[in-house]
């Protein structure tokens, strides 16, 4: 049923791309998404893995390698890729290992890790290597990453913490919050398809080294994540690496490049929602066979 759920928000999102007024919602509907994922995690420094560290490298790496390599061949291009491969860890990224029943605060330090030091990295290596003349702010990047994040962990944990009967009643309604990734689903795809049909001028070729890139970026990123993460994180690396904060890079490339560079993450949307799709699919395909042999 979720599988099938994930499929027609997507389908829904290109049929009637009508979703794409109201995007700003996105920022709202992922803090109460969150707010709900860190009711229970408990962050300490034991959670905090070599992985996480070679997550974060292997991000910045494949981001200035991809870059470099789609400049050579086709430098319209190459902005989108490297916004693409740079974003840091997905913000509904915990809810999906939540989703798993994967260990969530694995998720959530690379969520905090990620998005705080590329908020701080990107700002100088943007304009290094696109241009000296860009002007990004770090605070201009941070501090919108600061609320989303911070703010949902805040107030779940005055939650735990003081409102116990809250506590309670939220902690029940936990997987309502797939229903919040369903709506960010249509309406980032909605997005996403408004752009493409009234923002594109640039050429079949370039749109199609693009797509074609993102979706190699999504396959690389997923299958390295479960390889750093070993036998004992797989799913959660592979998450932290592979799921991205797609609307945050698409807002990079259309507020200090070009609209052609936020194209990246557009088809990065459609790739990552897909794979995600087949693992819950999956996932749930486990646990009916768990369930029918217990």
């Amino acid at each position: 049923m979720k599988t099938i759920l994930l499929l027609t928000a997507i389908l829904t999102g290109i049929l009637f791309p009508y979703g794409h007024d109201f995007t700003f919602l996105v920022r709202y509907l992922i803090m109460i998404m969150l707010l709900l994922a860190f009711l229970d995690i408990k962050i300490d420094f034991k959670i905090i893995q070599k992985s996480h560290f070679v997550i974060l490298f292997s991000k910045l790496f494949i981001a200035v390698s991809v870059f470099y390599l789609i400049k050579n061949i086709y430098p319209e291009a190459a902005p989108a890729a490297l916004v693409t491969a740079i974003a840091p860890t997905a913000i509904a990224s915990p809810v999906i290992i939540s989703l798993l029943k994967r260990k969530v605060e694995y998720a959530a330090v690379s969520l905090i890790f990620t998005n705080i030091v590329l908020a701080f990295i990107i700002p100088f290596l943007f304009p290094m290597l696109l241009s000296s003349e860009l002007n990004i702010s770090t605070n201009d990047v941070l501090l919108p990453v600061l609320s989303i994040i911070f703010l949902p962990l805040l107030f779940a944990k005055i939650i735990v913490g003081y409102l116990p009967g809250l506590h309670k009643l939220l902690s029940a309604h936990k997987d309502k919050s797939f229903y919040f990734l369903i709506t960010n689903i249509y309406l980032g795809t909605s997005k996403a398809v408004y752009f493409i049909q009234t923002e594109l001028d640039s050429s079949f070729l370039v749109i199609a080294v693009i797509a074609i890139t993102s979706m190699f970026l999504c396959i690389l990123f997923f299958s390295l994540g479960r390889i750093i993460g070993g036998n004992k994180y797989a799913d959660e690396a592979m998450q932290s690496l592979g799921q991205k904060n797609n609307g945050f890079t698409m807002w990079l490339g259309l507020e200090f490049i070009n609209p052609l560079a936020a194209m990246g993450p557009v088809f990065y949307i459609f790739s990552q929602n897909i794979f995600i799709s087949w693992q819950l699919h999956n996932n749930q395909k486990k646990d009916n066979y768990t369930t029918r042999h217990e």
